[in-house]
């Protein structure tokens, strides 16, 4: 790997829906209503030489992932009031 390879942080929101069902239909789990949830994933540029790696263009691996925040009751308003991201 190179020693000083480019890495970036990419944070981003998803909306994401948990809902777990029984046999017959009925939630057990979770339910209808979506979630936002943040991540943050440092992706790293993998050295042109490395073992296995014969591309025309720069290839960029995900070396770590990380959930920030989960929102449990998400609505239409917080889409408008975007938060910002520190860590």
């Amino acid at each position: 790997m190179m020693e000083h390879a480019p890495i970036i942080i990419v944070t981003f929101q998803t909306q994401q829906v948990y809902c777990v069902r029984d046999r017959n239909g009925d939630v057990t789990d979770g339910g209808h209503n979506p979630h936002g949830v943040y991540y943050a994933w440092a992706m790293q540029q993998v050295d042109p030489e490395e073992p296995g790696e014969d591309a025309n263009h720069p290839i960029w691996k995900v070396r770590e992932m990380q959930q920030l925040e989960f929102q449990p009751s998400f609505s239409a308003s917080f889409l408008h009031g975007c938060c910002s991201l520190q860590f």
